[in-house]
């Protein structure tokens, strides 16, 4: 920093009056502290850094089915309708792991059976915790006694509002033996 001539008379006038028994002072403006004033305009400030945005993590999930194949269990399935008296029936888990680093809601869920849909489902409140998982048991009946397919495709949002969307594995629906 440097200081004005005007400043350094005026203090220097001012030390010499004081000696002389004359009152004067250096007024706060004229302050060999203050910054002085250049001919361009006021003294340039350093540009302010632009803050680094944080990365938005997106939900991801992948599915596992276990077991696969799953072998015919024959346990009634006596809470639906369409499955009370049919007697080839399956159960097994799919498993939904959170993979992303964002909680991820389903709220829809379309299931294929043979390759055909059978379910669509919405309204749906599953939630996948960021870097969990959740289960979620699934079964099937059938009245024809053969190998079987199913398939599951869900549908929802991460925590940012972002669409997550996962085909799970082909299930393989084991033939009932004699």
């Amino acid at each position: 920093m440097f200081v004005s001539s005007k400043v350094t008379r005026l203090c220097l006038a001012a030390s010499l009056s004081a000696s002389l028994g004359l009152t004067f002072a250096c007024s706060k403006a004229d302050s060999p502290t203050s910054p002085t004033p250049t001919a361009n305009g006021p003294v340039p400030q350093p540009p302010s850094p632009t803050p680094t945005p944080t990365p938005q993590t997106v939900g991801a999930v992948q599915i596992t089915v276990n077991p696969n194949p799953v072998p015919h269990s024959g346990v009634p399935i006596t809470d639906s309708a369409g499955c009370k008296d049919v007697k080839y029936t399956w159960y097994y888990d799919q498993q939904l792991r959170e993979t992303g680093g964002s909680t991820v809601t389903f709220t829809n869920r379309i299931d294929l059976f043979d390759d055909r849909e059978t379910n669509n489902t919405g309204n749906l409140n599953i939630s996948v915790p960021a870097g969990g998982t959740n289960a979620v048991r699934t079964r099937w009946c059938s009245s024809k006694k053969d190998v079987h397919s199913a398939q599951t495709r869900w549908s929802g949002t991460d925590a940012a509002g972002h669409t997550v969307e996962v085909l799970g594995p082909r299930v393989i629906l084991a033939a009932p033996t004699p």
